[in-house]
């Protein structure tokens, strides 16, 4: 495999997350602790199985003592059955999802380690084996050219009989993500959760569980709020025009990592936004079951994250884990953790946002060039500001002429602030080895 262009061009860009208990704002933004969560690890390709994507994550023992380490990694997709075509003939393989692997490691006294979630090198754990293959990882969502593995993990202090351990507030550790194909990265902090309950290097209560309490370890928020740019486009006058949109990871934290399992955790992630004249609008949610990565444009109707129904050029929006019988039996009111980066394009005729104009963009161009022409009104505010291509107020021939097939566009990540309010229990199992 080979990696994607423009590997010296990375834009750097911190998402931070801020989580307050009851009692105040504590910061969980690279905050140290017994356990650390990285709540999105992502992994791409292109349809020939070139790595376009990668994840590379750290970790540091900030005491000076050595101490064991046990990380677990999860696929948060669904498990998908094969494709095959009207002949019998494979198209697309069977997928594994949800499944985990982990593994255990000494990270040194003052020590510091990073490693490449494709392959675990030089010092880590290899995210990609979660679902290996020829092509690697599965049809991405987001763009029908590309492949994706993706999902998250945790890592906590253990000892030497495989159970949990107190290390205080001495686990830190970042992820940042290496889009090669559009030139550019992104970071986050990984959540830290300090153990409470002993003291440094005292075993914990039950081994294979991990209580997020407030009193063996520190509790999650209920409930997390952030201020974000409402999905779509705004026009320039420049030419082209401003693509924006928002990638979402939503984490429920209590797991349940045992071999023989109750199934991945489920729960409704339910939105109340509001725009800048003050009106709140509910009715977006998404069912979650193990882990969600979604764009806002992509979630369900109502969808008041989008610029036209937002009303205003900037929102705010909470989320709550809740029980609903729409996502089925076993939906609990979990606490959810997240990260979220804002994605801005300046480009013409990139519909998905995808910093690729290709065959997908066309289809999208089609259906306004079905609805429009010379003294047509166009049928949508997006196929004037990404598909005029002339700028003669119409998408008609002229503009097919003028379509950019597989021209590339700059892409740029900004940061997104999640702050958690309140405070809600959480548990972890998992089975105990030594």
């Amino acid at each position: 495999m080979t990696l994607g262009k423009n590997m010296s061009a990375y834009r750097s860009i911190l998402i931070g997350l801020v989580a307050m208990s009851a009692g105040g704002a504590t910061s969980l933004a690279g905050g140290g602790g017994s356990l650390l969560i990285y709540p999105n690890i992502e992994l791409k390709w292109d349809n020939d199985g070139n790595l376009t994507t990668d994840t590379i994550v750290t970790l540091t023992n900030s005491y000076p003592l050595n101490v064991l380490v046990k990380v677990m990694m999860v696929n948060g997709d669904e498990p998908t059955a094969p494709v095959f075509d009207a002949g019998g003939n494979l198209i697309e393989r069977g997928h594994p999802g949800w499944n985990k692997l982990s593994c255990e490691f000494r990270l040194i006294g003052g020590q510091t380690v990073f490693w490449s979630n494709l392959t675990g090198l030089p010092n880590g754990c290899p995210f990609g084996l979660l679902d290996g293959g020829d092509p690697p990882g599965r049809p991405d969502p987001d763009s029908p050219f590309s492949r994706t593995l993706r999902g998250f993990m945790y890592v906590w202090a253990i000892g030497t009989d495989g159970g949990e351990i107190n290390w205080e507030g001495s686990l830190s550790g970042n992820a940042r993500i290496f889009d090669y194909a559009s030139g550019a990265s992104w970071s986050y902090s990984a959540e830290g959760f300090r153990a409470l309950a002993g003291d440094r290097h005292d075993p914990l209560p039950e081994p294979g569980v991990l209580r997020l309490d407030g009193v063996e370890y520190e509790a999650p928020p209920s409930v997390l709020q952030f201020s974000f740019f409402p999905s779509g486009v705004t026009p320039q006058t420049n030419g082209f025009a401003i693509l924006r949109d928002t990638d979402l990871t939503l984490l429920p934290v209590s797991q349940d990592f045992r071999q023989d399992n109750d199934g991945p955790p489920k729960t409704k992630a339910r939105f109340s936004i509001s725009n800048l004249s003050g009106s709140t609008f509910s009715g977006t949610e998404e069912c979650i079951t193990c882990w969600e990565q979604r764009l806002l444009t992509q979630f369900r109707t109502p969808n008041h994250f989008v610029r036209t129904a937002l009303g205003s050029d900037i929102g705010t929006a909470t989320v709550d884990g809740v029980t609903s019988f729409l996502c089925g039996p076993g939906t609990q009111a979990l606490a959810l953790l997240g990260v979220a980066v804002e994605m801005v394009a300046f480009t013409q005729a990139d519909s998905n946002m995808n910093a690729v104009v290709d065959v997908a963009d066309f289809r999208v161009f089609r259906g306004c060039l079905n609805n429009s022409g010379p003294g047509e009104p166009l049928p949508s505010d997006m196929c004037r500001d990404l598909f005029d291509l002339d700028g003669d107020g119409d998408t008609d021939l002229r503009d097919a002429a003028d379509f950019p097939y597989a021209e590339e566009h700059p892409r740029s990540y900004s940061t997104i602030l999640l702050v958690g309010m309140g405070s809600q229990n959480a548990i972890i199992r998992y089975d105990v080895s030594n």
